[in-house]
C-alpha cells in the first residue's frame, strides 16, 4: 500500500480539526524509538520458522525469536522504559513492594498487515507475555512521525522566512498542521484501509466543511508536493508504519536473553480441478509430494532458519530456499552494464587515458569486479547444492570477468604501460549480452540448500551477506520441498496382497472346475453347479477382507495417503474385483458368466500389481529436482535444461495477496 497516496486521501477527506490532536512530545520520542528498533531489529539474534505438515493442505507454523536486550541501543532502551511510564497509572505514586516491577516494552517483530491476526507471544516456558495494543503502538508512532516531519521541514532554509508557505505552516497558520496530525493519526490507527491508487494532483475536492477549508488542504498538499525529495525518507518510514504491524511485548529487564514464540495461520492455494488432482495423486507416488512455501521477512534481519517436519513414515528428500535479497544490486549492475555500452569499443583507445576516459575505464573495472563477486557467489552456492558450476548460462559474464582479470594482471606486470585501456577491448555487444544473462538466468535470486540425512525433519538456513541493510523493505522468501514415501515395504505388502487375492480366486476356480487350468470352454457346466455357493462367497469376502485390514494403509487425506495413492488404488481394485466375483457367484446360475467373473477376479489383481511395479518411485537428478522445486535458472540450466518448476501439490503462503 502506497503510504503517500493513503495520506493524501486522508488529507482530502478528513474534516479540518478545530483543535490539535492529543499527540504528546514524550510519546513522540518513544514512538521514534519503537520505530527505530522495529526497523533495525538488531536485538533479534535469530528467526526460526517451524512448519508442521501432517495432512494434505493443512500445516502449522510457529515462529521462534532469540532476543538479546544487550543489543538494544541507549535510545531504544530509553524508549522501552518510557513506554511503561506512559502507560502506567501508578507512575505518580510512590513505589511499594506490592507494585509490579518495571518491564521493558521491546518491539520483537514486524509483520505485514496483510497477515494480521491474533498474535499471542509466549516465552520459553509457554507463558503468554503482555503485549502493547496496536492502538497504543500506532498512536506513539504517529506522534513520532509528526515530530520527525516537523523537524525535517524546520531544517529547510525556507523555514527561516516567515513569508513563505513553509514559514506560515510552521509558525503562523495552525489548521494545516492540525490536519496533517489528524491524517497521520487516522491512517495509522484505522484497522482497515482502502487500497488507494493515488489521488490526482490539483483535484478540486469540496467536503462538508465548505470552501473555507480548501486553502488549508491546499497548503498541506502543497508542502508534500514541493518538498517531496526532502521527505523521501519520511515517506519510507510512513510506509513501514502503514503496511507493517509492530509487535511490542513486555520483557523482564533482569534477563538478557529471551526465547519467544508465536503462531500465525497460513494461507493455502485454491484446490485444483479434479483432473489436476488426479494427476497430482499419480505423480506423488512416482516422484514425490511437492510443497511450496512463500513468506517474507524484514530486510534488516541478518538470518532466517526454516525447519520443516512431517509425520513419521514420510521423508523430506530435498528442501531448498531462494530469496530476492540481491535483486536491487543485480538490477543496478544490469542497468550500469547497459549504460556503459557507449564508453566501450575499439575506437576508445584513441581517447586519452586521463580525464573522462580514465574515469569511464575505472567505472567499467568496478562493474566487472561486482560481476566477478556475483559469479563467485553463484559458483559457491552451486557447489553447496551439489550441482555443476554454471558455465553455459553465464558464459558472457565469465568472459568479461576473465578479460578483466588478465588486464589487471598485465598492469601489475607492466606498471608503466597504460596505452590501451580495458574499455577498448570490450565491445558493446558483450556488455549487452552479459546484462541479458543477468536477467534471463535469474541471478538476482540466491539459493540455499542443506545437505543432511533424509528423515522426516529437514531444515535450511539462509544468511544475508554482510553488511546487512537497514531499510524499510521486505525480502521475499520462497522455499520448496519434496516429500517421499519412506515405507517402501508398504508397496511390497500391497503387491503380495494383490497376488494373494488373485491366487485365492484361481484356487477356488481350480477346485470348482477340478482342473489346474479352470478357464477352459468345457468347464462352464461345473461353474453352473457349484456345490456350496455360501462357502465360496464367504471365502471370497472374508479372506481378502482380513488380509486388507493388515495392510496398514495411511489415513485418508494425509500426506502419506497421497504418497501411497497407487498402492491404495491397487488394494481397492482387488477388493472391487473380489466383491464383483462374489456377487456373480451369488446371483448368477449361468456357468459361462461365473467363469468369466473368475477370470476377471484373477487377472485384475495381477494387472494391478504390474501397475504398482510400473509406477514406482523414480528418483531424479539433483539439477532436475532443484528445477522442479523452483530454483533459479542459473543453477539448473547446466543439466536440467528446459525443465522448470512444476505445479506443486500444495502452496502455503504467509501473505494472502502474495504472488
Amino acid at each position: 500500500m502506497d503510504g503517500t497516496a493513503v495520506l493524501r486521501d486522508a488529507l482530502l477527506t478528513l474534516p479540518i480539526p478545530a483543535a490539535p490532536p492529543r499527540l504528546s512530545r514524550e510519546g513522540a520520542e518513544v514512538g521514534l524509538g519503537i520505530l527505530d528498533a522495529a526497523l533495525r531489529l538488531s536485538h533479534v539474534r535469530r528467526v526460526t520458522e517451524r512448519l508442521d505438515i501432517s495432512e494434505h493442505r493443512i500445516a502449522k507454523r510457529t515462529t521462534e525469536l532469540d532476543i538479546s536486550i544487550n543489543l538494544l541501543t541507549d535510545t531504544q532502551l530509553a524508549a522501552a522504559r518510557s513506554i511503561h511510564a506512559l502507560t502506567s497509572r501508578g507512575l505518580r505514586q510512590a513505589p511499594s513492594a506490592d507494585m509490579p516491577k518495571q518491564v521493558l516494552w521491546v518491539p520483537v517483530a514486524r509483520l505485514s498487515r496483510a497477515n494480521v491476526g491474533q498474535v499471542d507471544v509466549n516465552d520459553s516456558s509457554g507463558q503468554r507475555l503482555p503485549r502493547l495494543t496496536q492502538y497504543e503502538t500506532t498512536r506513539l508512532i504517529a506522534s513520532g512521525l509528526y515530530r520527525l516531519l516537523r523537524g525535517i521541514l524546520a531544517g529547510h532554509r525556507d523555514a527561516l522566512i516567515a513569508e513563505t508557505k513553509l514559514g506560515e505552516f510552521l509558525y503562523r497558520v495552525h489548521e494545516p498542521r492540525w490536519l496533517i496530525q489528524s491524517a497521520i493519526l487516522a491512517v495509522l490507527t484505522e484497522v482497515s484501509k482502502p487500497k488507494v491508487d493515488g489521488a490526482v494532483k490539483g483535484e478540486d475536492v469540496h467536503v462538508a466543511t465548505g470552501d473555507a477549508a480548501d486553502p488549508y488542504r491546499s497548503m498541506a498538499l502543497h508542502l508534500f508536493e514541493k518538498y517531496e525529495s526532502l521527505l523521501a525518507e519520511f515517506f519510507q518510514l510512513l510506509d513501514v508504519a502503514i503496511n507493517d504491524q509492530i509487535i511490542v511485548v513486555a520483557l523482564d529487564p533482569e534477563r538478557d536473553e529471551h526465547l519467544l514464540s508465536y503462531e500465525l495461520p497460513l494461507y493455502v492455494n485454491n484446490p485444483d480441478k479434479w483432473r489436476q488432482r488426479l494427476w497430482h495423486l499419480l505423480r506423488a507416488s512416482r516422484e514425490g509430494y511437492y510443497i511450496n512455501y512463500v513468506t517474507d521477512i524484514p530486510t534488516s534481519l541478518p538470518s532466517y532458519h526454516l525447519v520443516a517436519e512431517v509425520i513419521p513414515g514420510v521423508d523430506i528428500s530435498q528442501i531448498i530456499l531462494t530469496t530476492n535479497a540481491h535483486e536491487q544490486e543485480v538490477r543496478a549492475l544490469e542497468r550500469d552494464l547497459r549504460d556503459m555500452t557507449q564508453y566501450v569499443g575499439p575506437g576508445i583507445q584513441d581517447v586519452p587515458i586521463t580525464g573522462r576516459g580514465r574515469v569511464a575505464d575505472l567505472e567499467i573495472q568496478v562493474l566487472i569486479r561486482e560481476l566477478a563477486e556475483l559469479m563467485r557467489r553463484c559458483k559457491w552456492e552451486a557447489a553447496t547444492a551439489g550441482v555443476p558450476t554454471p558455465q553455459k548460462c553465464v558464459s558472457n559474464c565469465l568472459a568479461l570477468v576473465d578479460r578483466a582479470e588478465k588486464y589487471e594482471a598485465s598492469l601489475h606486470l607492466n606498471e608503466n604501460d597504460q596505452s590501451i585501456p580495458l574499455q577498448a577491448s570490450i565491445t558493446e555487444s558483450e556488455l549487452l549480452a552479459a546484462a541479458n544473462e543477468l536477467e534471463a538466468g535469474g541471478l538476482r535470486y540466491d539459493l540455499a540448500v542443506e545437505k543432511q540425512p533424509t528423515t522426516n525433519r529437514a531444515h535450511v538456513y539462509w544468511r544475508r551477506p554482510p553488511p546487512g541493510p537497514v531499510a524499510s523493505g521486505r525480502t521475499k522468501i520462497h522455499a520448496g520441498m519434496v516429500l517421499r514415501n519412506r515405507a517402501e515395504t508398504n508397496a511390497r505388502t500391497v503387491l503380495v496382497y494383490a497376488l494373494a487375492v488373485a491366487g485365492i480366486s484361481y484356487l477356488l476356480a481350480c477346485l470348482i472346475a477340478k482342473s489346474l487350468w479352470p478357464f477352459g470352454l468345457s468347464y462352464d457346466r461345473y461353474y453352473a453347479r457349484i456345490p456350496s455357493v455360501e462357502a465360496v462367497i464367504v471365502i471370497l469376502l472374508l479372506v481378502p477382507g482380513f488380509l486388507y485390514t493388515r495392510l496398514e494403509l495411511p489415513q485418508h487425506n494425509s500426506v502419506a495417503s497421497h504418497l501411497r495413492t497407487v498402492p491404495r488404488l491397487v488394494a481397492y481394485l482387488c477388493i472391487l474385483s473380489t466383491a464383483a466375483l462374489a456377487a456373480s457367484v451369488a446371483a448368477s446360475t449361468v456357468g459361462s458368466v461365473i467363469q468369466v467373473a473368475f477370470i476377471v477376479g484373477t487377472t485384475v489383481p495381477i494387472a494391478a500389481s504390474f501397475l504398482l511395479a510400473a509406477v514406482g518411485y523414480q528418483p531424479s537428478t539433483a539439477s532436475v529436482t532443484l528445477a522442479r522445486l523452483g530454483a533459479p535458472r542459473w543453477v539448473t540450466s547446466e543439466e536440467a535444461g528446459n525443465v522448470r518448476a512444476i505445479a506443486p501439490d500444495v502452496t502455503y503462503e504467509s501473505l494472502g495477496d502474495s504472488t
